[in-house]
């Protein structure tokens, strides 16, 4: 009785725990300043693909299924 007791308390403090990584996480993401990613992405872009990156609107992102970026007004230099 003992043994089952100790692995209830085992398996309840693990779920415990993933469940306060998840909130961060989620937490994390619902807080963090997404407008920042700009520079970087643009930088990241200009370094694979040779041509500037310009992103003129909001940038948002959003955890659910599937998690997801949205950037609006963007132009991509000598696009076709």
């Amino acid at each position: 009785m003992l043994g089952l007791l100790r692995r209830l308390i085992s398996i309840s403090v693990k779920l415990g725990l993933l469940a306060v990584g998840v909130g961060a996480i989620i937490g994390y993401a619902n807080l963090a300043n997404v407008e920042g990613w700009k520079r970087d992405l643009q930088d990241e872009v200009m370094r694979v693909a040779g041509r500037r990156l310009n992103i003129d609107g909001p940038i948002d992102f959003s955890i659910s299924l599937p998690p997801r970026i949205v950037a609006k007004g963007i132009r991509l230099e000598n696009a076709k």
